[in-house]
């Protein structure tokens, strides 16, 4: 069971879920930068609306393909132009990318 623990620190689910949630804002954040999108500046400018956020970051918090998806972005940088086909989330990337007025 998960919640507030005794000594008033998270334990349980809700440690695993934190964690993941990180690894999850981390690996998106990792995946836009390596597209050249920047997520904070989309948000702000409104090309990125609350729900697909939340989107990026439980998907990439569950990812399949989280092996493939941290080489591709721990690759060297080679410009890359579209998100990766294995990626589950690559419309919202692409969206990004093809967007006129999205702060890159």
């Amino acid at each position: 069971m998960g919640g507030i623990g005794r000594d008033g620190g998270i334990s349980g689910h809700s440690a695993a879920r934190a964690a993941a949630a990180r690894g999850g804002v981390w690996q998106a954040q990792a995946m836009a930068r390596t597209l050249g999108v920047d997520l904070v500046r989309a948000r702000l400018a409104g090309c990125l609306d609350e729900e697909r956020s939340r989107r990026l970051i439980t998907s990439c918090a569950r990812c399949p393909e989280l092996a493939e998806c941290m080489a591709f972005v721990g690759a060297p940088p080679r410009n890359a132009q579209a998100a990766p086909a294995f990626c589950p989330l690559a419309d919202i990337f692409e969206m990004l990318l093809e967007l006129p007025g999205c702060p890159r």
